[in-house]
């Protein structure tokens, strides 16, 4: 093999390794929500997602994320449930990213105009927990709650949900930072038609609605009527 042959191999080789090694080192964790449907006037929740795309997974010991809420309140208002579920002890099918090994999964409610929520946790003992390559692990639920003060009106608004705030470090002393691949993730809510055993307060509220405009109609035309 000619000298020539072996400098270009060997250059090859050093492009691909500088390749990988780029790949790896440039890897970041990864969230995912998807958008949900709530019925008026009632609950409803979504899950948030981490898994790492780097080929050797991540490593993560304190998170913390803010999101907030924005959107039409004329007929009704979306906001943070007071009362979060704590999902630290949560191992399947879905693993909590620090199941087993919480330091003390929290929230807190600081905003109300526009409506804020933080999440926040770190290990237990200190130390890092591996993320694994592409495996996805549960970083928070987001409770919701729907109150509507324009009746039916209320149906077919939309909110939006988003991240604004976050932090994700990894070693004991929490010094090393790990950035998102999408920091800006959100997600929307839609209010849908109330479940049957909402639909007892909803339908009276409706009847009558139907039925004053009956009356006006009825009203209009018999004053049209007259000479």
């Amino acid at each position: 093999m000619s000298t020539d042959v072996k400098s270009w191999i060997s250059q090859a080789l050093l492009c691909g390794v500088w390749c990988l090694w780029q790949a790896t080192c440039s890897a970041d964790l990864v969230l995912e929500v998807s958008d949900v449907s709530i019925p008026y006037g009632g609950t409803g929740f979504v899950d948030v997602l981490v898994y790492s795309n780097a080929a050797t997974g991540d490593s993560l010991a304190f998170w913390d994320m803010t999101f907030e809420i924005t959107g039409s309140v004329t007929n009704g208002s979306l906001d943070f449930d007071s009362t979060q579920q704590d999902i630290s002890g949560i191992a399947s099918p879905v693993p909590y990213v620090f199941s087993g090994n919480s330091g003390g999964y929290g929230t807190i409610i600081p905003g109300v105009n526009p409506p804020d929520l933080t999440f926040t946790d770190f290990t237990g003992d200190g130390s890092d927990a591996t993320l694994v390559f592409n495996n996805r692990y549960l970083l928070a639920r987001i409770s919701l709650v729907h109150s509507a003060t324009g009746g039916s009106l209320a149906i077919g608004d939309q909110f939006t949900v988003s991240l604004v705030d976050s932090s994700f470090t990894y070693d004991p002393s929490g010094s090393s930072t790990t950035t998102l691949s999408n920091p800006t993730v959100s997600f929307t809510v839609f209010v849908t038609a109330p479940e049957p055993s909402a639909l007892g307060v909803l339908l009276p509220g409706l009847g009558l609605a139907m039925w004053l405009r009956r009356r006006r109609q009825m009203i209009a035309g018999q004053s049209g009527g007259m000479d």
